[in-house]
């Protein structure tokens, strides 16, 4: 099923980032996290080529995987959504198949808990996750892209403030880092978006 011409990268980052989580955590929760990454991502993979859609590449970093989408103007702005939504989808199903195999199990609660936060945590409106996409889709299906591009700036710009300011107080009161962590990834991916999206041309 997988495209020949696809390329995957992974970064030593992402390498670094599993040996780390390794060392720190049981065995367990690293298949947890792994699986319901891999999971999500298979989600998006399936819907795309169902819609005709190709796949130019996967970068895989400390901060998640990016999808390049050959010809990503040939999908429809409802194709393209369902092709975003169906990593979360396939992420939240999977988390209430687990659940009820957790009555046999107790392992399976904590896989169908990976699956569950990995597919909301995707839906927060942030330019580099999908629920950013699935704002930037519909707005820019009901408007123009152009303002589309505007409102989902300044709601990622918004949103990472305000996951930024939660991340310092729980980091202040109990000491746990993983918000802030994770909100810095989300702005380094956010830079790399924006990036991306207005290259600066060389020469």
């Amino acid at each position: 099923m997988w495209h020949s011409g696809a390329r995957v990268h992974i970064s030593p980052t992402a390498v670094l980032l599993v040996a780390v989580f390794a060392l720190m955590a049981p065995i367990v929760c690293l298949a947890a996290v792994l699986l319901a990454a891999v999971c999500h991502e298979m989600g998006h993979y399936i819907a795309l080529r169902l819609c005709g859609g190709r796949l130019e590449g996967l970068s895989v970093s400390a901060f998640g995987a990016q999808m390049r989408i050959r010809d990503r103007n040939r999908l429809s702005y409802g194709r393209e959504a369902l092709c975003v939504l169906a990593g979360p989808l396939v992420n939240v199903t999977l988390s209430w198949l687990m659940s009820v195999g957790g009555k046999w199990r107790e392992e399976f609660y904590l896989f169908a808990g990976a699956q569950l936060v990995l597919g909301v945590f995707n839906l927060l409106p942030l330019t580099a996750l999908d629920g950013g996409r699935l704002l930037w889709i519909g707005i820019a299906w009901v408007t123009d892209p152009f303002l589309a591009d505007k409102v989902c700036r300044v709601a990622t710009l918004v949103l990472l403030m305000a996951l930024a300011a939660l991340g310092i107080i729980l980091w202040l009161r109990h000491r746990a880092g993983f918000l802030l962590l994770g909100t810095a990834g989300i702005v380094c991916c956010t830079v790399r978006e924006f990036a991306l999206a207005n290259p600066v041309g060389t020469g």
